[in-house]
């Protein structure tokens, strides 16, 4: 009995063995699975980011690329701009980056580009835009791992001095309490005081004011954080950039900073002058002026004079009233008459129907109610510009000369209406009441004087001059009956001018004894320099009197009241509408504005996210 329970006790420690050499065995096994698929999988997923590095590395190729093409441009040809595009698209797609003895691929290709868009890919207010979305894919193969990314580069050739309500490509000079509603760009250092400084009688005064202010939702753009410079010392801040002191723009200077300028931190922004989108305004008038004629794009050959001299005689007007005949005692034939009523169709329309179509007045113009008495062509005409085979053309009031809009003579008792696009190879003036709907493009100077600029049909005035600006005598010593914005009777609140000013040259403005608000813009090439008070100024014997009736700290900016600001002598209120108003009129630019888009993942499973 012993022995047959010693076999069952044998047996049962062998069947022990055996069940823990199998249990032993089935875990070596799993863990060596384990370890053989950690490894499998470590691999996977170092293929993975290799192959989503690579796809990294197209993209930016690509963006390179498109950045590189346009490098060195000296003018951008916005009509042309979807076939460099194009061309840009087919070098891209031609060519792969592979490295095929390590099993990996890597390309990158553009998918598609859409014209006419903003950024979203929509058109801005219904109208044709100058940004193209370029769609940009890269696909990366390491040994059977595929990974797709997705970019937008968007390519803006908006002339860019038309996103800033106020400001230069170089210097500027706040000297005051000017009031911006809108961005202010500062291509160079920004000078800040809060005195104003004028001349009265010949002599040179200062008026210790507020700061200037820009509009809490507005921005900024400034080069670096050390752009901004401050005088708070009214004796010394006409002199070296030694009397103004750097305010850098940082965290720590954020109660600084909201109380020179009225802005918190976040809206201070840094814009490299050198990416700044400029304008060519002679070569724009060149463009134009053949749109005009109806002719090819214009080559740096090309002169105005020869342009001009291109002009189809049918629709070059007399600057003189015709006659039918020299010799009264002398019947005049057929072919005078028939001359005499051709010529006298021309002259008349500055005076008849609405314009239909380009004109050239080969001399000086002046429109002021008498012997020409309109510029008005109708909106369909004015907002043309159909493609003609190679080449576009649209509708234009060419001057070869200087142009004057003159509504300040007596009797003037309504203002007078301005519609359509002008060239003018002169100078410009613009005096009285005036209704405008215009683009004028001036190789001269532009002087506005003793102006009121009404909308004209909700549109407004875009003046680009090569020349200076210059505003004078607008509402000069009006009394500020009310804040900026605010219905009122005329009497009360100074003249709206309804335009976008830009000057290629310098500027210098003045809202002190004149009275200087803005619904539009104004941007300077080179430095710019506004002097402005608050409040109501009066002539004195010897000096200009001021009396500013709101109480207000005259150090101080962000915390005077809103109505006290928009009882500044200049101000100025962006205008957003003007590029779709007066685009036929944009110029050419000397460079365009690329935006590289957040890098996306574009696999099926992964589509919408960043990597």
């Amino acid at each position: 009995m012993e022995a047959s329970g010693t076999q069952g006790q044998r047996g049962s420690a062998l069947l022990l063995v055996v069940f823990m050499i199998l249990l032993f065995t089935m875990l070596g096994i799993a863990i060596i699975g384990a370890t053989v698929g950690g490894a499998q999988r470590s691999a996977t997923r170092e293929k993975d980011v290799q192959s989503l590095h690579l796809a990294e590395m197209a993209l930016n190729e690509a963006a390179a690329r498109v950045a590189a093409y346009f490098e060195g441009r000296e003018d951008i040809d916005l009509d042309t701009l979807p076939d460099d595009l194009a061309a840009i698209k087919a070098q891209i797609n031609a060519g792969k980056e592979r490295s095929s003895d390590l099993g990996r691929e890597a390309w990158g290709r553009i998918e598609s580009f859409e014209p006419d868009g903003g950024e979203d890919g929509q058109p801005i207010g219904g109208v044709k835009t100058k940004d193209f979305t370029i769609k940009v894919t890269a696909k990366a193969n390491v040994d059977g791992v595929v990974r797709t990314l997705a970019q937008d580069i968007v390519v803006n050739t908006y002339p860019e001095f038309l996103k800033y309500a106020f400001g230069s490509e170089e210097e500027v000079y706040l000297n005051g309490a000017p009031y911006f509603l809108g961005n202010v760009y500062a291509g160079g250092k920004l000078w800040i005081q809060n005195h104003a400084e004028y001349v009265y009688r010949s002599n040179a005064g200062r008026e210790a004011t507020a700061f200037p202010t820009v509009a809490a939702d507005s921005y900024l753009y400034l080069q670096d954080e050390n752009s901004v410079r401050v005088c708070k010392d009214a004796a010394r801040c006409n002199s070296a950039a030694g009397d103004y002191e750097t305010v850098p723009v940082k965290q720590t200077n954020v109660d600084a900073l909201q109380t020179i300028i009225g802005l918190p931190l976040d809206r201070f922004q840094f814009r490299s002058r050198k990416k700044f989108v400029s304008m060519n305004v002679a070569e724009s008038f060149k463009d134009k002026l053949a749109e005009a004629i109806g002719a090819p794009k214009p080559t740096s050959g090309d002169s105005i004079g020869g342009l001009l001299g291109q002009f189809p005689t049918s629709r070059i007007m007399p600057t003189t009233k015709p006659v039918l005949s020299e010799d009264p005692n002398k019947d005049p034939t057929d072919e005078q008459i028939a001359a005499f009523e051709e010529e006298m169709r021309r002259y008349s329309l500055l005076n008849g129907e609405a314009l239909t179509e380009s004109v050239l007045f080969p001399g000086n113009l002046l429109i002021d109610g008498g012997e020409f008495q309109k510029i008005l062509y109708s909106e369909s005409a004015k907002a043309s510009r159909p493609q003609n085979g190679n080449f576009y053309k649209s509708n234009w009031l060419v001057v070869g000369g200087d142009l004057t809009i003159d509504n300040s003579y007596a009797g003037s008792d309504h203002p007078m209406e301005i519609r359509g696009n002008m060239l003018v190879t002169g100078n410009v003036w613009i005096k009285g009441e005036v209704k405008m709907d215009a683009t004028i493009i001036a190789l001269g100077g532009a002087t506005i004087e003793d102006a009121t600029i009404y909308p004209l049909d909700g549109r407004e005035l875009l003046l680009i001059s090569k020349g200076k600006v210059l505003i004078n005598r607008v509402d000069a010593f009006n009394p500020i009956g009310a804040p900026f914005g605010q219905d009122a009777a005329p009497a009360a609140a100074p003249a709206i001018l309804n335009a976008f000013f830009y000057t290629d040259d310098e500027a210098e403005l003045y809202g002190v004894g004149s009275a200087f608000w803005i619904k539009g813009g104004f941007f300077a090439k080179k430095s710019i320099r506004v002097n402005a008070v608050l409040g109501n100024t009066a002539e004195g014997a010897e000096d200009l009197i001021f009396d500013v009736k709101n109480d207000f700290p005259l150090d101080r900016g962000f915390e005077t009241s809103e109505p006290t600001r928009l009882q500044s002598r200049f101000i100025v209120a962006y205008n957003d509408k003007i590029y779709q108003d007066q685009y036929v009129g944009l110029p050419r630019v000397d460079q365009i504005n690329i935006t590289v888009g957040k890098k996306r993942f574009a696999d099926a499973l992964s589509e919408g996210t960043s990597p």
